[in-house]
């Protein structure tokens, strides 16, 4: 018997739209999952692994030492299997396997976080942005030396003064007298790969006004690096200043078109985000496996601590909190791939989903944080010991919710995203805010039954959506314009949407599993995966009504509105549920599987 969906779906001819999650529901065949993956994908996974376990963790102490000619030749063992070529076209002489391939390689190596961090630098930021929007020439020159690994390429967008805002980039580009060559002058800070890399893509402002990308190489004259940074963690990778004194860069290298830089920058780091987030999945399953195996072996007051509930607890939360993060970012994945494949030089907007991309670097860097700490307390004093893994982990886990754009600047980006979708139209928020709370049911009746054994969580999912909408549309109306400086404001709000896109992530994941079979063929992996989706839609719509309630409070204090408060504290509620019986469930999986069940 095939379950029952409870909420709104909409049919699979309908385009996909940024931010459409908050109006209503996929059919589960929409969405893109892990367990969609093809062999052919899976293999390119496997060989990974094989590639890690075989090259990168037996020098994981001495990668944390930071030798460059280690790392430089760790990536070349790895171009010779055709790791640095996985996601360039085969036009341009790569293997054109696509972003899946690449989320399983990224998640791989991000088992030690400094080789993950070089890797995905490389072959995200550092190659993209050509493979995007390079002209022909600067494809053949470039990306070549790219996949073989003779040269390994950053990205320089960072500076002293702008932080978080890239656009005030002081970084100059001034044309010659021959009008053949630019002459560059700034500094870029935080460059990862700095101390090893070859090719910089850089962003200055021509003339003190059009934000533009250029290709710069090391060689050139007026290039050079500041010393390494000394850091909290990463420690195993390069981080250093760069620094330019009238760099003659040909015309010829400049990347896309003068004045369309962040089209380059922004285009590029929604793919890159969501390749960050199985990176930071991966590290968040290492954490997972190593504190499984610690609590089998660990013994306290006569027993293995793997026996005590708190512990076991600990377990199912870290387990639902990357089934999400995994969920998400292969949901996201999938929209970008739709697009990606219409995708030319001259179609440097056409990249989207930046609202998706913004929720799966918020919330797979805090999952990943969440997970570290929570598999420190599991190892115990051991646990700030450098002598175990884990501890480099929650050292390294750290930067992942600063670069990339800090969490808090996304948290703005998100709402500002949908609000700008719904003025153009794109996206019609004020019907589904003003239709939200009439659209869920208000004598409280759970409508759990045997058919859908997630009927619950759909409704919860319902409600999440119908608080986000609301929100906003209250927002608007009592604040108009003067929203975008209500930074808590919109912050709560951003908040309630990123959990709702993870909640309905998570159902539409476990719903597509479950439809390959019968929901009541009594498999115990099925139990453990819809166990994990109950605990992790509890605790997500609970950390969204807290956010619900705080947002309502804000608005409220400015503009008194009772119609607001009544219904964000009906949309609010939630039913009792056994957490203790699910997370017993979920840790017996984690235990049995010595780490991640799924």
């Amino acid at each position: 018997m095939q379950s029952a969906i409870s909420v709104k779906t909409r049919t699979a001819t309908r385009p996909r739209v940024e931010g459409d999650f908050l109006l209503a529901s996929s059919a589960p065949e929409e969405v893109f999952t892990r367990e969609d993956l093809t062999d052919e994908q899976r293999m390119v996974g496997n060989t990974a692994r094989e590639f890690f376990e075989r090259e990168v963790a037996p020098r994981s102490n001495e990668l944390e030492e930071f030798d460059p000619r280690l790392i430089r030749n760790l990536m070349g063992r790895a171009a010779e299997i055709g790791f640095l070529a996985t996601e360039i076209p085969e036009s341009d002489g790569g293997l054109g396997l696509g972003i899946f391939p690449a989320l399983l390689q990224v998640e791989q190596f991000a088992r030690h976080m400094s080789f993950g961090m070089a890797i995905v630098t490389h072959t995200g930021i550092g190659s993209l942005p050509i493979v995007f929007f390079g002209d022909e020439r600067q494809k053949r020159r470039y990306l070549p030396a790219i996949m073989s690994g003779e040269m390994v390429s950053a990205f320089a967008l960072t500076e002293a003064h702008s932080g978080s805002d890239a656009l005030a980039s002081r970084t100059t580009a001034t044309l010659d007298g021959s009008s053949r060559h630019y002459l560059l002058n700034g500094e870029k800070m935080w460059v990862t790969n700095g101390g090893i890399a070859d090719l910089f893509i850089v962003f200055a402002r021509v003339d003190g006004l059009h934000f533009t990308a250029f290709l710069v190489e090391r060689g050139w004259p007026g290039v050079s690096l500041d010393a390494e940074e000394s850091k909290m963690g990463m420690r195993g990778s390069s981080t250093r200043p760069l620094l330019l004194d009238n760099v003659a860069v040909p015309v010829e290298n400049v990347l896309g078109e003068v004045g369309a830089g962040h089209k380059v920058a922004f285009g590029t780091l929604n793919v890159c985000r969501t390749k960050l987030g199985a990176g930071l999945v991966g590290a968040s399953k290492e954490i997972l496996a190593l504190s499984a195996a610690y609590s089998r072996e660990r013994k306290a007051f006569g027993k293995r601590i793997a026996e005590f509930e708190l512990i076991r607890e600990k377990l199912a939360r870290m387990t639902a909190r990357i089934y999400a993060a995994e969920s998400l970012v292969y949901r996201t994945a999938g929209l970008l791939a739709e697009n990606l494949t219409r995708l030319s030089a001259n179609g440097a907007g056409g990249i989207g989903f930046a609202t998706e991309s913004s929720i799966v670097k918020v919330f797979t860097s805090e999952t990943l944080d969440f997970v570290a700490d929570e598999g420190v307390q599991i190892h115990g004093s051991n646990g700030y010991s450098s002598h175990y893994a884990v501890e480099r982990f929650y050292r390294d886990a750290r930067i992942n919710r600063i670069f990339e754009g800090t969490n808090e600047i996304h948290r703005l980006l998100i709402p500002e995203r949908l609000l700008k979708l719904a003025q153009s139209g794109d996206l019609p928020l004020q019907k589904a805010a003003a239709d939200a709370p009439s659209t869920i049911e208000s004598d409280r009746r759970w409508r759990a039954n045997q058919v859908d054994l997630l009927a619950v969580e759909h409704q919860l999912c319902e409600r999440s959506r119908a608080l986000a909408v609301t929100l906003l549309g209250a927002a608007v109306e009592s604040f108009g314009k003067e929203i975008r400086s209500r930074q808590m404001l919109l912050a709560a709000i951003s908040d309630v949407a990123i959990e709702a896109f993870a909640i309905d992530s998570v159902l539409l994941r476990t719903e597509k599993a479950m439809g390959r079979r019968s929901w009541t063929d009594g498999s115990s992996s099925d139990e453990i995966r819809i166990n994990a989706a109950k605990l992790f839609v509890r605790e997500a719509f609970d950390r969204a009504s807290q956010s619900a309630l705080r947002a309502a409070g804000m608005i409220a204090s400015a503009q008194p509105n009772s119609a607001l408060e009544t219904a964000v504290y009906r949309l609010a509620t939630a039913p009792m549920t056994d957490c203790a019986s699910l997370c017993n469930s979920v840790s017996s999986a984690v235990s049995a599987s010595g780490g991640y069940p799924f």
